[in-house]
């Protein structure tokens, strides 16, 4: 039994907290109340928070959620009066209650994945919206004990499992597809899973399962899929077409299709489960010949080990890769929920408001900004042609580094004081940009933005941490490497595997910081600061073509040849 506290999921309704947690191996499941704070400009010098450019605030507490939420609307339309403070009152408990580095266990989670099984009618494809083709299985693969739970109205012969690799299979058939989506959800409801995954869940199994059951049995059915009782609906646009999705609440929905595409980064001509499983494990999906409709009607039993094998094959593929790990790094390193990261501005939002809140700092308001077009990265044409002795060059992190080094960030950004400076101007000159930026102790960005350098910004400062603990991470990971391919000793690849994780955690949320930089939905957006960050690379970049063209040239004893 593990020693760890953490939570699964914290979200706000109504009046109250939902919270899924974990401490010492025991789950708790529970609704709570929370007295939130916000703060307000104060005449007092010295107080205790402050904002972010170092104005003192007062902390007003509130009773509970509702009280918050009044005091919002009621000062909304009082012009300078500004409310500091984060409103998403859930990262305030989840900040309160789990502070310093969340020590997390995978081996205390419920983690399932899911496949269903529909029928056909040889023509189209089941319709999501209105679940009109009967569910002929479902399948729960749980990760840790490795037993398939499959749910049917039909008989099947268990004692034939050719092509299910040895996998204990606990099969439940029902008499009719009523009775088998019952005995589901009570099966599901008795031990809430804390993750599910499943190949392309979030856009086809877990809206037509609940659509389904919706439909055959009830909406309150659908109700107890979350521990709390409560399913939400949201509209998205695939293939230009809307359809309705589905939030379980209490329930991390971790679409491992989604995930693949996010954290591998590797271009694929296919993303069907059975390219990437052959991709990635040199085995697919269990074949069939004729249609599907044929295959599940004239051949139950390899239909039933074809719906466990998909199951099997996603489990296998996070056996290998490690990406739900790396999803509930990135969450515990945020202190977020798990669906909060597959976003870019949100992550960065609470990552920001954990980091400020933990020096008195309160956020600044959320306000509406107005985006606009500014330039982007410079990519040289290319020689086209066949080249000899190629080189390859890469900064490493450009835009955060630029970031740090120029200390760019918005309580740094000087607003009243522009000049007009161009790329070209950073590259044709050894000497000072600006004679301003000296004399106030600034930085000058490639598009003439100024930035105040007596302390380190917010942003550089998380980044800092951030490249700083990956670097101690990644250190650490290659020192248990070298000791593992010397002793080949097993108990020490789960510590490797996790500090790979921590690592690559701390990598995708400093590549994705412009991403949140740049977007006008983010708090801290500032157009000219993210054009300061892009122009600045250009000439980052072109720096570098210049100093390496200028050395070859010299030892390669030529004049102006562009290599």
């Amino acid at each position: 039994m593990s020693k760890s506290k953490f939570y699964s999921f914290v979200g706000q309704y109504g009046n109250n907290l939902l919270v899924r947690s974990y401490q010492n191996g025991q789950q708790s499941i529970f609704k709570t109340g929370f007295c939130p704070s916000l703060f307000v400009p104060s005449k007092k010098k010295n107080t205790e928070w402050s904002s972010i450019y170092e104005q003192p605030l007062e902390e007003v507490k509130f009773g509970d959620i509702n009280d918050a939420k009044e005091y919002i609307k009621n000062y909304s339309d009082i012009r300078n009066f500004e409310i500091h403070g984060m409103q998403n009152f859930q990262y305030q408990y989840i900040n309160q209650t789990y502070q310093g580095d969340i020590d997390y266990s995978l081996a205390d989670m419920n983690i399932q994945t899911l496949d269903i099984e529909t029928a056909v009618d040889g023509i189209s494809f089941p319709d999501v919206e209105t679940a009109n083709m009967e569910i002929t299985l479902i399948t729960l693969f749980d990760k840790h004990t490795k037993v398939a739970t499959t749910f049917s109205s039909r008989e099947w012969d268990d004692t034939d499992k050719e092509g299910i690799e040895g996998i204990t299979v606990n099969y439940i058939r029902s008499k009719d597809e009523y009775s088998m989506l019952k005995c589901f959800v009570g099966f599901w409801a008795a031990n809430y899973p804390t993750i599910v995954t499943g190949w392309n869940t979030s856009k086809f199994d877990f809206p037509y399962l609940c659509n389904r059951i919706a439909r055959i049995l009830d909406e309150d059915h659908v109700k107890k899929l979350s521990p709390f009782g409560i399913v939400m609906q949201r509209e998205v646009e695939i293939f230009a077409k809307k359809v309705k999705l589905f939030d379980i609440v209490g329930i991390i929905e971790a679409d491992y299709l989604e995930l693949y595409k996010k954290y591998t980064f590797t271009p694929r001509e296919s993303f069907s489960l059975e390219f990437i499983a052959q991709a990635e494990l040199g085995c697919g999906k269990l074949e069939y010949e004729g249609s599907f409709k044929d295959f599940y009607e004239n051949d139950w039993d390899r239909f039933v080990r074809y719906n466990i094998i998909d199951c099997l094959r996603v489990d296998q593929i996070d056996d290998k890769m490690q990406l739900l790990d790396l999803l509930m790094s990135i969450t515990y390193m945020v202190k977020c929920n798990a669906k909060d990261t597959f976003g870019t501005v949100k992550p960065w939002d609470i990552f920001i408001f954990n980091h400020l809140a933990d020096k008195k700092i309160a956020v600044p308001p959320n306000g509406k900004k107005n985006g606009g077009e500014f330039e982007g990265a410079w990519v040289k044409e290319p020689q086209l042609g066949m080249h000899g002795w190629t080189l390859s060059f890469d900064f490493s992190s450009l835009y955060p580094t630029i970031m740090r080094q120029w200390n760019i960030s918005p309580e740094m950004f000087v607003r009243n004081h522009r000049e007009t400076i161009s790329v070209k101007d950073v590259l044709n000159t050894d000497q000072g940009l600006s004679s301003w930026a000296f004399e106030n102790e600034c930085t000058v960005a490639a598009n003439g933005t100024f930035y105040k350098k007596h302390r380190m910004g917010f942003l550089p400062e998380i980044l800092a941490h951030t490249m700083s603990q990956r670097k101690i991470a990644k250190n650490e990971m290659l020192k248990l490497e070298q000791e593992y391919q010397t002793t080949k000793n097993k108990a020490l690849l789960p510590r490797i595997s996790a500090l790979n994780n921590r690592q690559m955690a701390s990598k995708i949320l400093n590549n994705s910081v412009y991403g949140a930089v740049s977007n006008a939905g983010f708090r801290y957006f500032e157009l000219a600061m993210a054009e300061a960050i892009t122009l600045t690379g250009q000439a980052s970049d072109m720096h570098i073509e210049k100093s390496i063209n200028a050395f070859l040239n010299k030892v390669m004893e030529t004049k102006n040849v562009d290599y």
